[in-house]
């Protein structure tokens, strides 16, 4: 009869550390690849939604969308950062700008725009949904972050 074959020494402390932190990444909600706080599909969404945009102007004053999914890798995450955005120090705010405009300094841009969008899903004209507000708030350029506050569209 054949003999099973051992298990290394270091597979039981590998199983017991991934363990570890496989647990201490969902009940403390970190996002730390390949663990996941458990997050991914299970956000409370509340009445109330509201997203981000950033848009691009250049040199003739054209408003463009910016083309976070044209860019490396290294951009994919920017709904978190535009999530986080306002509540970053202007330091912080100034940093993220500039990356962003240098990511596209080929096409020579003049200015970066942010702007909430916010809606209310039970908002409704029929059967169809009202339109949202959106909200240019933020204005940024090599000179650094101003906030603006207007509002582009105020919705139903």
């Amino acid at each position: 009869m054949p003999r099973p074959e051992q298990v290394s020494r270091w597979v039981p402390g590998f199983v017991a550390v991934f363990l570890v932190i496989f647990l201490y990444c969902g009940f403390a909600g970190e996002e730390a690849w390949p663990f996941t706080g458990w997050r991914l599909f299970s956000r409370i969404r509340t009445e109330q939604q509201t997203s981000w945009v950033v848009h691009w102007s250049n040199q003739q004053d054209r408003l463009l969308p910016f083309p976070f999914d044209e860019l490396s890798f290294a951009y994919a995450g920017h709904m978190h950062i535009l999530s986080r955005f306002p509540g970053e120090g202007p330091d912080e705010q100034a940093a993220i700008c500039q990356a962003w405009l240098e990511a596209i300094r080929d096409r020579d841009p003049k200015e970066l725009r942010i702007s909430r969008t916010t809606w209310m899903l039970s908002d409704r004209d029929g059967k169809r949904a009202r339109p949202p507000r959106v909200e240019e708030v933020y204005t940024c350029d090599r000179s650094g972050v101003r906030p603006t506050g207007s509002v582009v569209s105020a919705g139903g």
